[in-house]
């Protein structure tokens, strides 16, 4: 999330309520560190449509899609 882009559009947590929560003002309020994947497609979509690009996704080293291995 970047902070200094988001203006409240509130977007993200009608796309994806499961992990975000909108304040009082319809700031989001992530409720979850990490993304359950099965949320990923609802996550991009709501990262795309972002209309002040505030919201994006990274992936972290401990993220591993199902049915596939970590590698070091």
């Amino acid at each position: 999330m970047d902070w200094s882009r988001c203006a409240g559009h509130g977007l993200c947590g009608h796309l994806v309520p499961e992990v975000v929560q909108l304040d009082v003002f319809g700031y989001p309020v992530l409720t979850e560190s990490e993304l359950p994947a099965r949320l990923l497609p609802d996550a991009l979509r709501a990262a795309e449509m972002c209309p002040a690009l505030a919201l994006g996704l990274s992936r972290t080293p401990s993220v591993v899609a199902p049915g596939r291995h970590a590698t070091r």
